[in-house]
């Protein structure tokens, strides 16, 4: 064989295998592409979960939190209203004036934090939150049948406002104590 022929027939087998060497090449980064393609979209799709569940537990621990300090608001009240009908002297009017109304926790209309935790929340939660209320009220209704005994009336269906109060006092305590350990 002539030197010259040999040396084009070198050069197109070493092309072609060149040129195949490249397409199994690039067959191969093609797939490899498409599975980080793949694995980045998965990646973006969780990361776009994990923020929506985020968003959604922000708005849940707002609910809570606004909750929660309206009902220390609350109580914080009623303890003070407590103290202000055991002093010695009593003032009716000062006793009174630091005493909610009973309405401030039992109706959504009057309370946007409690209506708002009964939306976000779980039914567990806003159960708690229900009795977290109704103990308010419940303190409330004491605290205004303490100044009707104060004023001289007898209401019946209270006969110790005052261990009333306080025990409605102790009831929101302990319902919002094991409301702080509710899973949410």
């Amino acid at each position: 064989m002539d030197a010259g022929i040999a040396a084009v027939l070198g050069a197109v087998v070493g092309s072609l295998g060149t040129a195949i060497a490249a397409g199994v090449t690039g067959f191969f980064a093609r797939s490899q592409a498409k599975m980080q393609i793949e694995a980045q979209h998965r990646q973006a799709e969780r990361q776009i979960r994990a923020d929506h569940v985020g968003q959604l537990r922000e708005h849940r621990r707002q609910a809570y939190v606004e909750f929660a300090t309206q009902a220390a608001d609350h109580l914080k009240q009623l303890e003070a209203a407590s103290q202000a009908f055991a002093a010695d002297p009593y003032s009716e009017e000062e006793a009174l004036a630091l005493l909610p109304a009973e309405q401030q926790f039992t109706d959504p209309a009057y309370n946007s934090a409690y209506a708002r935790l009964c939306m976000e929340g779980p039914e567990d939660v806003a159960y708690v939150a229900a009795s977290i209320g109704g103990a308010l009220a419940d303190a409330s209704g004491a605290g205004l049948a303490w100044a009707l005994k104060h004023r001289g009336g007898t209401p019946t269906d209270c006969p110790d406002p005052q261990g009333a109060l306080e025990a409605a006092i102790s009831t929101t305590t302990t319902c919002a104590t094991a409301a702080s350990g509710t899973p949410g």
